[in-house]
Protein backbone atom coordinates (compact mmCIF):
# COMPACT_ATOMS: atom_id res chain seq x y z
CA UNK A 1 0.00 0.00 0.00
CA UNK A 2 2.92 2.39 0.60
CA UNK A 3 3.95 2.12 -3.05
CA UNK A 4 1.02 2.80 -4.31
CA UNK A 5 0.44 5.46 -2.00
CA UNK A 6 3.86 7.07 -2.79
CA UNK A 7 2.97 6.03 -6.56
CA UNK A 8 0.35 8.45 -6.56
CA UNK A 9 1.20 11.32 -4.40
CA UNK A 10 3.92 11.41 -6.78
CA UNK A 11 1.78 11.39 -9.49
CA UNK A 12 -0.32 13.93 -8.45
CA UNK A 13 3.04 16.50 -8.18
CA UNK A 14 3.88 15.54 -11.48
CA UNK A 15 6.95 13.35 -11.27
CA UNK A 16 7.12 10.15 -11.82
CA UNK A 17 9.93 9.61 -9.71
CA UNK A 18 9.44 7.88 -6.12
CA UNK A 19 10.15 10.06 -2.58
CA UNK A 20 13.38 7.91 -2.78
CA UNK A 21 14.80 8.81 -5.99
CA UNK A 22 14.03 12.56 -4.75
CA UNK A 23 16.06 12.28 -2.01
CA UNK A 24 18.84 10.42 -3.95
CA UNK A 25 18.91 13.60 -6.29
CA UNK A 26 19.45 15.77 -3.38
CA UNK A 27 22.06 13.52 -1.81
CA UNK A 28 24.08 13.64 -4.95
CA UNK A 29 23.90 17.62 -4.68
CA UNK A 30 24.58 17.77 -1.26
CA UNK A 31 28.34 17.85 -0.26
CA UNK A 32 29.96 19.09 3.34
CA UNK A 33 28.13 19.54 6.22
CA UNK A 34 25.48 22.24 4.82
CA UNK A 35 25.24 19.27 2.26
CA UNK A 36 24.11 16.95 4.68
CA UNK A 37 21.88 19.39 6.57
CA UNK A 38 20.17 19.58 3.43
CA UNK A 39 19.74 16.03 2.90
CA UNK A 40 18.58 15.59 6.45
CA UNK A 41 15.91 18.50 6.03
CA UNK A 42 15.04 17.27 2.73
CA UNK A 43 13.98 13.18 3.78
CA UNK A 44 12.70 14.62 6.62
CA UNK A 45 10.31 16.36 4.68
CA UNK A 46 9.99 13.56 2.48
CA UNK A 47 8.85 11.60 5.46
CA UNK A 48 6.33 13.84 6.59
CA UNK A 49 4.63 14.23 2.96
CA UNK A 50 4.45 10.27 3.15
CA UNK A 51 2.91 10.50 6.78
CA UNK A 52 0.65 13.12 5.55
CA UNK A 53 -0.58 11.07 2.16
CA UNK A 54 -0.41 7.67 4.53
CA UNK A 55 -3.14 9.52 6.87
CA UNK A 56 -5.07 11.55 4.38
CA UNK A 57 -5.50 8.30 1.87
CA UNK A 58 -6.51 6.11 4.83
CA UNK A 59 -9.04 8.59 5.96
CA UNK A 60 -10.40 9.90 2.67
CA UNK A 61 -9.03 7.07 0.48
CA UNK A 62 -6.91 7.53 -2.75
CA UNK A 63 -9.30 9.01 -5.03
CA UNK A 64 -10.64 11.81 -2.73
CA UNK A 65 -7.20 12.35 -1.08
CA UNK A 66 -5.39 12.79 -4.95
CA UNK A 67 -8.34 15.37 -5.61
CA UNK A 68 -7.67 16.93 -2.48
CA UNK A 69 -4.09 17.29 -3.03
CA UNK A 70 -4.45 18.17 -6.81
CA UNK A 71 -6.89 20.65 -5.89
CA UNK A 72 -4.84 22.43 -2.52
CA UNK A 73 -1.54 22.27 -4.94
CA UNK A 74 -3.73 24.57 -7.84
CA UNK A 75 -5.33 26.84 -5.04
CA UNK A 76 -1.84 27.70 -3.74
CA UNK A 77 0.01 28.24 -7.49
CA UNK A 78 1.67 25.01 -7.41
CA UNK A 79 0.25 22.57 -10.08
CA UNK A 80 -2.73 22.64 -11.62
CA UNK A 81 -5.10 23.76 -14.69
CA UNK A 82 -5.47 27.52 -13.36
CA UNK A 83 -2.33 27.69 -12.22
CA UNK A 84 -1.50 26.67 -15.62
CA UNK A 85 -3.49 29.42 -16.94
CA UNK A 86 -1.83 31.99 -14.31
CA UNK A 87 1.36 30.98 -15.90
CA UNK A 88 0.26 31.55 -19.28
CA UNK A 89 -1.48 34.42 -18.79
CA UNK A 90 1.61 36.54 -17.12
CA UNK A 91 3.59 34.85 -20.40
CA UNK A 92 0.93 36.53 -23.10
CA UNK A 93 1.38 39.63 -20.81
CA UNK A 94 5.08 40.21 -20.74
CA UNK A 95 5.46 38.94 -24.94
CA UNK A 96 5.87 40.81 -27.70
CA UNK A 97 3.74 40.12 -30.36
CA UNK A 98 5.52 42.34 -32.88
CA UNK A 99 9.41 40.76 -32.61
CA UNK A 100 7.82 37.53 -32.48
CA UNK A 101 5.25 37.64 -35.78
CA UNK A 102 8.92 39.80 -37.24
CA UNK A 103 11.30 36.84 -36.07
CA UNK A 104 8.79 34.10 -37.10
CA UNK A 105 8.13 35.62 -40.89
CA UNK A 106 11.93 36.00 -41.08
CA UNK A 107 12.11 32.34 -40.55
CA UNK A 108 9.51 32.25 -43.90
CA UNK A 109 6.68 31.22 -40.86
CA UNK A 110 3.56 33.41 -42.01
CA UNK A 111 1.17 31.37 -40.20
CA UNK A 112 -1.55 33.52 -38.12
CA UNK A 113 -2.52 32.50 -34.58
CA UNK A 114 -6.32 31.17 -34.40
CA UNK A 115 -8.14 31.72 -30.80
CA UNK A 116 -11.30 28.86 -30.83
CA UNK A 117 -12.74 30.45 -27.82
CA UNK A 118 -12.98 33.95 -29.36
CA UNK A 119 -15.59 35.40 -31.65
CA UNK A 120 -13.33 35.74 -35.09
CA UNK A 121 -10.96 32.89 -35.09
CA UNK A 122 -8.17 35.06 -36.24
CA UNK A 123 -7.94 37.92 -33.76
CA UNK A 124 -7.62 41.47 -35.05
CA UNK A 125 -9.60 40.32 -38.55
CA UNK A 126 -13.51 39.65 -39.31
CA UNK A 127 -14.91 36.46 -39.22
CA UNK A 128 -16.10 36.95 -42.37
CA UNK A 129 -12.29 36.92 -43.31
CA UNK A 130 -11.34 33.92 -41.88
CA UNK A 131 -11.15 31.58 -45.16
CA UNK A 132 -9.45 34.05 -46.86
CA UNK A 133 -6.64 34.25 -44.50
CA UNK A 134 -6.54 30.45 -43.60
CA UNK A 135 -5.96 29.42 -47.35
CA UNK A 136 -3.36 32.47 -48.21
CA UNK A 137 -1.40 32.63 -44.52
CA UNK A 138 -2.34 29.22 -42.67
CA UNK A 139 -2.78 28.40 -39.17
CA UNK A 140 -0.85 27.28 -36.31
CA UNK A 141 -2.44 25.16 -33.02
CA UNK A 142 -4.83 27.74 -32.01
CA UNK A 143 -4.35 29.08 -28.25
CA UNK A 144 -5.56 26.95 -25.57
CA UNK A 145 -8.00 28.18 -23.65
CA UNK A 146 -9.89 25.46 -22.93
CA UNK A 147 -9.25 24.48 -18.62
CA UNK A 148 -10.36 22.04 -16.61
CA UNK A 149 -11.21 25.02 -14.37
CA UNK A 150 -14.66 26.24 -14.68
CA UNK A 151 -15.21 29.87 -15.82
CA UNK A 152 -13.31 31.58 -13.33
CA UNK A 153 -11.99 35.01 -13.52
CA UNK A 154 -8.01 33.28 -14.43
CA UNK A 155 -9.88 32.50 -17.59
CA UNK A 156 -11.18 35.94 -18.29
CA UNK A 157 -7.78 37.30 -18.19
CA UNK A 158 -6.11 34.77 -19.63
CA UNK A 159 -8.37 35.05 -22.59
CA UNK A 160 -8.06 38.68 -22.80
CA UNK A 161 -4.31 39.30 -22.75
CA UNK A 162 -3.61 36.07 -25.51
CA UNK A 163 -6.69 37.38 -27.64
CA UNK A 164 -4.86 40.46 -27.86
CA UNK A 165 -1.48 39.29 -28.11
CA UNK A 166 -3.32 36.43 -31.15
CA UNK A 167 -4.65 40.09 -32.40
CA UNK A 168 -1.12 41.89 -32.88
CA UNK A 169 0.75 38.96 -33.81
CA UNK A 170 -1.34 38.26 -36.76
CA UNK A 171 -1.50 42.07 -37.55
CA UNK A 172 2.16 42.47 -38.04
CA UNK A 173 2.09 39.01 -39.55
CA UNK A 174 -0.08 40.41 -42.69
CA UNK A 175 1.57 44.16 -42.65
CA UNK A 176 4.65 42.44 -42.94
CA UNK A 177 3.20 40.44 -46.20
CA UNK A 178 1.34 43.02 -47.45
CA UNK A 179 4.68 44.84 -47.75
Amino acid sequence: MRAGLARSLSCALGRNDSPVTIAAEHSQKASGTVGRWVLVVSSAITVAVLLLAAVGATRWGPRQFVAAVKDSLDQHDLYGPRTRMRRDTRWYAQANPDEDARKAVRKGDHRLIPAMWAYSPFPGFPRREFQELDRKYGSMPPIDADCDAEESAEQAAFQAVAYEYASRYNRAVVESRSR
